[in-house]
Order: C-alpha cells, then structure tokens, then sequence
C-alpha cells in the first residue's frame, strides 16, 4: 500500500511570522505611550532585562503577564499577538 504526502508551503503567515509581532508591537505601543522599559518591568513585576528579552524577541511573556501587557497597553492580546 503506497503511502501519499502532502506539503505544506510556508505563506509566511504561520504561528512564527505571527509571534513575530510581539516584540515590535511591545516596542510600539511602549514608546507611543512615552514608557520606559523599566516602568513597563516593574508594573510586570519583572526585571528590566527580562523585559527587554520581550521587545528583542528572545523570550516570550507568559500567558499571564501577555494579558498585563495588553491591559496596560490598552490593546487586545489578540492584536500584540499580530492577530488583528
């Protein structure tokens, strides 16, 4: 029995071009509201370079402090996700 495969073309819009937005928008968003990195961590209750790891696209937020961010940036998780 011959077993068929299918591939997938990348489009460029998958899960990672997608958490690509994160960092950009933090970046973003901070700045138009005139914030610092350090203000933005300690709200978080995390350190200034952990912070920074976010808008450098090193590390990713948890699920917890994504929903932080977007309430005090005023946006949805969905559009600092790269959603809307």
């Amino acid at each position: 029995m011959a077993s068929s495969t299918k591939t997938r073309k990348k489009s460029g819009k998958g899960v990672n071009s997608k958490l690509q937005a994160l960092p950009m928008r933090l970046r973003e968003r901070r700045r138009a509201q005139d914030l610092t990195q350090q203000f933005v961590a300690d709200q978080l209750g995390i350190t200034q370079a952990s912070y920074q790891a976010y808008e450098g696209g090193k590390t990713m937020p948890t699920a917890e402090k994504l929903v932080l961010l977007a309430d005090l940036f005023d946006v949805t998780t969905d559009y600092l996700l790269g959603r809307q």
